[in-house]
């Protein structure tokens, strides 16, 4: 799978193969059952940072931010300050689920290449369907 950016930043018609961008791990605790990632994907591009973790076809997690507004090891609530400071959602069969309560938390963070964080949460989709996360914890590193 190739991404194709069209706009400024010099990437006009640079295909970015994702695969190749980033290594590392994730883990949680999903509706009470373990959930580990097979792939780990980071990059940074346009100021943003985005890991992207994933298990099979059809379940993933993704954290993205902007590194320059947010603190190393301060905790986050979802219902107030993480709100516009990061992008977070699990995605399974049963729909695409995004924080409404709970907390993310860089631990870490090198080089503008690796970060290292844990977050909970319990999320609603537009169906009203629960889920619930716990215990998450991630490390992803771009591979230049």
């Amino acid at each position: 799978m190739s991404w194709l950016f069209t706009s400024c930043g010099g990437l006009l018609g640079r295909a970015i193969d994702p695969t190749r961008e980033g290594s590392g791990s994730f883990s949680a605790t999903v509706e009470g059952k373990s959930w580990k990632a097979e792939e780990v994907s980071a990059i940074s591009l346009f100021g943003f940072f985005t890991m992207t973790a994933t298990k099979g076809e059809n379940e993933s997690f993704s954290v993205s931010f902007i590194p320059d507004q947010i603190s190393t090891g301060k905790s986050y609530n979802f219902e107030n300050e993480g709100e516009g400071k990061f992008a977070v959602s699990f995605t399974n069969n049963e729909g695409t689920f995004v924080p409404a309560t709970g907390s993310i938390r860089i631990t870490s963070f090198k080089d503008n290449r690796t970060v290292e964080g844990e977050m909970e949460f319990e999320s609603l989709d537009l169906t009203g369907k629960k889920v619930r996360i716990k215990d998450a914890k991630f490390k992803a590193t771009i591979i230049l």
